[in-house]
């Protein structure tokens, strides 16, 4: 018990480290973070807690829990930026949480299941997304919640384990949609490969998964019904059928390869990928001539059909993936819970010379790109701040010592001071190009003196939570410039352009780096007429 307690402390420290560095060094990311916050602000400006919106018009893309949780902390403390990116800190540590507790149950005389939350909160993915403000580790949350129901319900523990099955899955739908069946489903149609067969009984089963499935839809219909009445016949159809579908059947243009996860598997298992401890725990394991025990199996179970379901959907992305990472970190722990040999100081070198070129790499930003080509940010970067990446190195080298769990939690505490160092070297020098709230100042600056204000090209909401901004922007194109400037001569146009700031820009009002190579820019209607006029005259005739 008191090593429980002493687990759950250390990850709280670990997650805590990583907040304050997320919240000290950085504002929100754009464009995602900046999207759901302005999505959850101007839900709370209409008082309209059902519909999602997003520059004025309903917004079909992700379901409100996130939302509604970001406006319970909006209720509780007034409208801020922080309670927000510590929405996926909590998640995070109650799905560490669960995942101790799930690592008791499959391994009761080992101490996977103190090494294993340690080793998903040392997955560099893992670190990062325990502080961004996505769907994605509330998600995690629910999955395991699920996860955890069905292994109990396997195990002959009870049927009260379908309604926690039941209530994981209705809340995980509304936290990112159907998506939570892609992660448990394929589990619990395993059930004959990892559950010990005498104690499952199949009709009790059967019957657990339908009212589960009830529970779920009770749950997510009592929001979807009154939802679309409101969002009206377009909302409906995006919600239900719409978004889902596309993140399914991309067109085949704009469909990633079926290897893309592979290609990115050694970022996604980075650190774990790298020691030495790990590979020496897998081949151990696999040497072994006796068959695979029932937790193991639970992992693979969990991990294999995830992985292929994926590969399989058209769209993908890399956190698409966060929810499996606990089955993965299970099944490593399990691993290097059995290693009997004593630990060689060779294990960490692979890791050590890894972050010893990252440490290189990040030294020499400034030198690898061309003016034209990189960031602008990227100049104000030190060639000093490769020193805290090659301290971080050695580190591993001097204090991964001692018993299994000891080496798991300091390669845990390395990733963690990783993620910090990144923060402080990396994310300071681009918030000249990521902190957009200078430009959101001067949005609400000239929407307070009733200017009207168009956007050209696809507005995804950076600007309306940051500069609290209560009016919708007109989302135009190139082709419809002209013809809103002659509707609004005295209006505004916000764009931005693949050029460097500077005096190529004129005539303008306002202009600011916007992330990386990227110029933003807010013209009078006359200004924009000019410089249209400007960079026709540049462009030789044929």
């Amino acid at each position: 018990m008191q090593q429980t307690r002493n687990n759950t402390l250390l990850l709280f420290i670990y997650l805590a480290l990583l907040a304050f560095a997320s919240l000290a060094t950085r504002g929100l990311i754009p464009v995602d973070e900046t999207r759901y916050t302005t999505v959850a602000w101007e839900m709370w400006l209409r008082g309209d807690f059902l519909v999602p919106y997003l520059n004025g018009e309903t917004y079909s893309h992700k379901p409100p829990l996130l939302f509604w949780l970001i406006h319970l902390g909006w209720w509780l403390f007034g409208v801020n930026e922080w309670w927000p990116r510590l929405i996926p800190f909590f998640f995070s540590f109650g799905a560490l949480l669960l995942m101790q507790r799930l690592g008791r149950q499959l391994w009761p005389e080992s101490d996977a299941y103190l090494m294993a939350p340690f080793i998903a909160l040392g997955f560099t993915l893992w670190a990062f997304f325990s502080t961004t403000v996505m769907f994605d580790m509330m998600l995690t949350f629910f999955v395991l919640l699920a996860i955890t129901g069905i292994y109990h319900a396997f195990a002959g523990d009870g049927n009260k384990w379908w309604l926690l099955v039941g209530l994981a899955w209705g809340f995980g739908m509304l936290s990112k949609g159907p998506v939570i069946f892609v992660h448990t489903l394929p589990l619990l149609l395993l059930g004959r490969y990892w559950a010990p067969v005498s104690k499952v009984i199949w009709k009790q089963v059967l019957i657990g998964t339908l009212v589960a499935l009830v529970i779920a839809a009770a749950i997510i219909l009592a929001w979807v019904i009154p939802a679309t009445a409101r969002g009206g016949e377009e909302y409906t159809q995006s919600l239900l059928f719409g978004q889902n579908i596309q993140r399914v059947l991309k067109a085949p243009n704009d469909a990633l390869p079926w290897w893309y996860y592979i290609a990115f598997m050694p970022f996604i298992l980075f650190p774990w990928a790298y020691w030495g401890g790990s590979w020496k725990a897998l081949i151990n394991g696999a040497a072994r001539t006796g068959k695979i025990d029932y937790g193991r199996r639970f992992c693979l179970a969990w991990i294999i059909p995830v992985l292929l379901l994926f590969t399989l959907i058209s769209g993908k992305k890399v956190h698409y993936l966060l929810p499996v990472l606990p089955a993965v970190a299970l099944y490593i722990a399990s691993l290097l819970a059995d290693r009997k040999e004593q630990s060689s100081s060779w294990e960490m070198w692979p890791l050590t010379i890894l972050y010893l070129v990252v440490a290189a790499m990040v030294g020499i930003l400034p030198f690898i790109f061309g003016p034209s080509d990189s960031p602008y940010w990227i100049y104000s970067i030190s060639l000093f701040v490769a020193i805290p990446f090659i301290i971080l190195a050695f580190a591993g080298q001097l204090f991964v010592r001692g018993t299994q769990v000891n080496r798991v939690r300091m390669i845990s505490l390395q990733t963690v001071f990783l993620v910090v160092t990144a923060h402080i070297t990396l994310f300071l020098p681009a918030s000249m190009g990521y902190n957009l709230k200078p430009i959101a100042a001067e949005i609400a600056r000239l929407q307070e003196q009733d200017y009207s204000i168009a956007y050209n090209g696809k507005y995804r909401g950076e600007y309306h939570f940051l500069g609290r901004l209560k009016k919708p922007f007109d989302v135009i194109h190139d082709h419809t410039e002209q013809q809103w400037i002659q509707t609004h001569p005295d209006g505004y146009i916000i764009g931005y352009r693949y050029q460097q700031c500077g005096e190529q820009q004129q005539p303008v009002t306002y202009q600011r780096l916007y992330r990386n190579a990227q110029c933003m820019t807010i013209r009078t209607s006359a200004q924009q007429l000019a410089f249209l006029k400007k960079k026709a005259a540049l462009i030789p005739s044929p």
